[in-house]
């Protein structure tokens, strides 16, 4: 019974060609456009090489194997509140 119905589902007519163009060109254009809104959002971003112990970045492996987050994600999460920290202690001072 059960592969009758996989054969029901599977049974409809492949795609003319003109039809996978035009599915073609949309998921192309989506592509773009999903790019572009992605990359509005970000805005700029530099490269920025980053000098430290073996034993940091040792340590930063270890938490990208633990977590499947990027090293540069590590790397933001970490700066990001010793940075703005750092940030208001010198406003403050000014």
């Amino acid at each position: 019974m059960a592969t009758d119905k996989l054969k029901k589902d599977f049974s409809r007519p492949s795609l003319s060609y003109t039809k996978k163009e035009k599915l073609a060109r949309k998921t192309i254009e989506n592509a773009h456009k999903e790019k572009s809104e992605v990359e509005a959002k970000i805005g700029k971003t530099r490269a920025f090489q980053l000098r430290m112990p073996e034993s940091y970045y040792k340590d930063l492996i270890e938490i990208k194997r633990l977590s499947g987050v990027t090293i540069n994600g590590i790397c933001l999460e970490l700066l990001r509140p010793a940075i703005k920290q750092r940030l208001n202690e010198l406003r403050k001072i000014e």
